[in-house]
């Protein structure tokens, strides 16, 4: 009628273990979640980015690149949007990490958030027969969350000009 010291011993080591096993699992789980939730929302962030990127370039004309008069590092490339202003996007390093800016006058502005660390923004461009095709390559990593600072996920995309276009200095 009743349980043995021993038996409450072993039962409450089982039960131990069975909790220390679950807990484990847990926090790996929400680890894991966390770590997905950071890249999607990197990931997206990036996203908007190149789109308003891209929604620039389709409408830009007269284009340098980098290593051009305007744009004298190789991570920049320039260009007139429609209304005839400059327009200038580069990489530029922002507290120890590297975001991607636009400059349209004298604004001179991030597009990428602070969770969002660019590592390296190249720009190919075909300046063939019209139109011209420019292909954007950044490699992106989430900021803030140790867990998947060292992921790096390439994004490329290429945008082609709506207008007949030119490339300055190709």
């Amino acid at each position: 009628a009743g349980f043995t010291a021993v038996e409450l011993l072993v039962a409450f080591a089982i039960f131990a273990i069975v909790i220390s096993l679950s807990t484990t699992i847990f926090l790996t789980a929400y680890r894991s979640q966390r770590s997905i939730t950071e890249l999607i929302t990197a990931n997206s962030n990036t996203y908007l980015a190149i789109e308003q990127l891209a929604r620039d370039v389709r409408d830009g004309r007269n284009f340098t690149f980098g290593g051009q008069a305007g744009c004298p590092q190789q991570d920049c490339f320039q260009f007139l949007n429609r209304r005839n202003v400059p327009i200038r996007y580069y990489l530029r390093p922002s507290g120890g990490y590297h975001a991607l800016h636009r400059v349209q006058g004298t604004s001179d502005k991030a597009i990428t958030a602070e969770n969002i660390n660019i590592r390296r923004f190249r720009v190919a461009h075909n300046c063939g027969p019209n139109p011209i095709r420019i292909t954007l390559n950044l490699e992106v990593s989430a900021r803030g969350y140790i867990h998947v600072a060292d992921i790096v996920n390439t994004i490329q995309t290429t945008v082609a000009t709506r207008n007949l276009a030119t490339c300055l200095g190709s």
